[in-house]
């Protein structure tokens, strides 16, 4: 019997990418700052890219997407983020979530933290990839666009900077 195709998802503003090349990313942690071609195995994280207007809005985003062992059975937690005005400001737009072939994707190393198993959703292929299909997606499509936290730029520059491996959205000790 055949296997079946399986997919990842790719978040974006741009509804004629006919080719995804590889391109050097701006990110705090190694696997995410490299040259490569970026997906997620999540859909739903996929989306947040799509419908951030990133290209008209300068704004700095922090996110993530993992899923936590609670016994034995992974489950879905998210975090997205972005600058205060580009939230308060909403902007977003109306994209598109292709999806690509698995094959050529690695996966961003899990572990453990506060004692809790995980497993990213953060895929890179350093090779260049030919999608399968796109998917439009509107910003009301987003489930969590009223649950996108606001933050202020300088505040979330420092917290990573005190610690670039941790959580910088949680709330620090000083309130």
């Amino acid at each position: 019997m055949p296997r079946l195709r399986r997919f990842v998802a790719h978040g974006t503003g741009n509804a004629d990418i006919a080719l995804f090349e590889p391109r050097q990313s701006n990110d705090v942690g190694w696997f995410g700052n490299r040259t490569a071609v970026y997906a997620a195995s999540d859909g739903i994280w996929a989306m947040f890219f799509a419908v951030l207007n990133r290209p008209d809005v300068s704004m700095t985003i922090s996110n993530a997407a993992i899923s936590i062992d609670t016994g034995g059975m992974l489950e879905p937690r998210y975090f997205f983020g972005a600058s205060r005005h580009a939230v308060e400001g909403k902007a977003y737009r109306d994209g598109w979530v292709y999806l690509l072939p698995e094959t050529g994707f690695e996966r961003e190393p899990g572990g453990t933290w506060a004692g809790t198993r995980y497993e990213s959703h953060h895929l890179a292929s350093l090779e260049v990839v030919r999608p399968a299909f796109k998917i439009a997606v509107r910003p009301r499509d987003f489930p969590f666009l009223e649950r996108i936290h606001a933050f202020d730029d300088d505040e979330l520059a420092i917290r990573v900077a005190r610690d670039p491996n941790g959580f910088p959205w949680l709330e620090s000790p000083e309130g």
